[in-house]
């Protein structure tokens, strides 16, 4: 009778599935504006519903697939948590369509008023099916829902954008400069902004754990007109300031100036950073070397890939990527090496490198992001500068990685 061997299962190379998703609004307005006087919500919400629904649009490198076709959404009042304890349900406030009535499937309804309080952000977990390996992927996004809070007695400070500014080297269409960013606030009394002739702005900045005021000698920080008072704007160059909390705080004002803030509740605190998204990742790919003889004297080469979930990028963006190449025998004792430093690919003679022979290795590529450039300073820290025209120069000494 003949023998039968043991089954090896094939494996199939998938190449990483890129996301691009986001949270319709099909009707309605995520904000609103409640009436402190009237107690009145426009629009409210029980009488005009906020509908949203996801949208997720998926590729690799290559085949674009489009708009997915979803199998299921989770729906969830901020984010979700531990056994699904704040997941929607259907109720007084939320209903899911069942794709009838001309509302698309699985979109919420939403009949509750946010209180300008209480902001709340809508995550919804959009379910689809990889159609290249019949498997299960999930895509949480969300949208935020708040309301303003109408007061015509009242004074508010306001942020034209948000409180937390990114700079991603990756998203800048040029390069060049000093990637310069602005902040721009504005004073309201009600909903009528008050005018920079009678408006007066302070700005600070923290430092050891306290905020302490912008001055002109700050790096890459301008928010002084000529006299040296404070501009509404604040102009900083994230190429430098990488990493800041800014405060600013104003009052109403007529006749003189003020030499600080009349009213201690109008601030706004706006953080700043510069860096690339958390779902930047790297990859490498062997090229040459599958099989080496125990001389270990035939070339090994490898690749390395950058991407996100949204796309891969060349070696034009290689001018914000610091790589070092790196690798280890697998004999013990045996020390990681450094093998090159930059450039996309790699490829060495094991012997030349010192490994020994007979013994597998292992490479890798580490690679450094670019998160700004460092100032030249002096022995104590203290950052130098000059004067040129009467404006005031520091000297770039080169880029700083993470």
């Amino acid at each position: 009778m003949g023998i039968k061997s043991n089954k090896q299962q094939g494996r199939i190379y998938v190449s990483p599935l890129s996301i691009q998703g986001e949270i319709i609004v099909l009707s309605g307005s995520p904000v609103q504006t409640y009436d402190k006087q009237l107690r009145e919500y426009s629009p409210d919400r029980t009488l005009t519903p906020l509908v949203i629904v996801p949208k997720v649009s998926a590729f690799d490198e290559k085949t674009v697939f489009g708009e997915m076709e979803l199998t299921g959404v989770e729906w969830f009042e901020g984010a979700p948590r531990d056994k699904s304890a704040n997941r929607i349900v259907e109720g007084e406030y939320y209903s899911i369509s069942d794709g009838s009535g001309g509302v698309p499937k699985y979109a919420l309804t939403i009949r509750k008023n946010t209180p300008p309080e209480k902001p709340v952000e809508y995550f919804g977990i959009a379910i689809f099916t990889d159609p290249r390996t019949n498997r299960e992927v999930r895509c949480e996004r969300s949208v935020k829902s708040y309301a303003h809070l109408y007061d015509n007695k009242a004074y508010s400070l306001r942020l034209k954008g948000d409180s937390v500014m990114v700079t991603d080297p990756l998203r800048l269409t040029d390069r060049s400069g000093y990637w310069d960013r602005e902040i721009e606030p504005q004073l309201y009394t009600g909903t009528e902004p008050v005018d920079d002739e009678h408006a007066a702005y302070f700005w600070d900045i923290l430092e050891d754990g306290a905020y302490r005021p912008v001055t002109p000698d700050d790096p890459g920080i301008v928010c002084h007109n000529g006299n040296g008072v404070y501009t509404r704007k604040l102009m900083y160059q994230a190429k430098y300031v990488t990493g800041a909390s800014f405060r600013c705080r104003a009052c109403e004002y007529a006749g003189s100036r003020p030499q600080a803030p009349t009213d201690g509740r109008l601030e706004k605190v706006i953080e700043v950073k510069t860096e690339m998204a958390v779902s930047l990742n790297c990859e490498i790919i062997q090229t040459k070397g599958f099989t080496l003889s125990d001389d270990m004297k035939q070339p090994s080469a490898y690749e390395v890939r950058i991407f996100d979930n949204r796309r891969e990028y060349g070696i034009e963006y290689d001018d914000l990527f610091r790589i070092t190449w790196k690798g280890q025998s697998a004999k013990p004792g045996e020390p990681e090496k450094v093998l090159a430093t930059g450039g996309r690919t790699l490829e060495f003679i094991p012997a030349d490198k010192g490994f020994p022979a007979g013994h597998i290795f292992q490479v890798w590529a580490e690679v450094g992001l670019l998160t700004g450039e460092s100032l030249m300073g002096d022995e104590e820290g203290a950052v130098i500068s000059s004067q040129i025209d009467g404006q005031t120069v520091f000297i770039a000494t080169g880029p700083v990685y993470e």
